[in-house]
């Protein structure tokens, strides 16, 4: 049997953000949170505190 896990790493970039490496980095500092937290994962980078969060994937 083979399985395969994934993490995601979710940006929600501000409005006034226009610079795409900058928007990539902010997703890569979420990837990296996702993974810290295990296996099947997602994460979410938003300057609004109450939208940076990591959840797990329903298994």
């Amino acid at each position: 049997m083979v399985q395969i896990g994934i993490s995601i790493g979710i940006a929600v970039a501000p409005l006034e953000t226009r610079d795409p490496l900058e928007i990539v980095t902010l997703a890569d500092q979420a990837l990296c949170r996702a993974e810290t937290g295990g296996r099947d994962t997602f994460a979410f980078y938003a300057e609004i505190p109450s939208l940076s969060s990591s959840k797990s994937a329903a298994s």
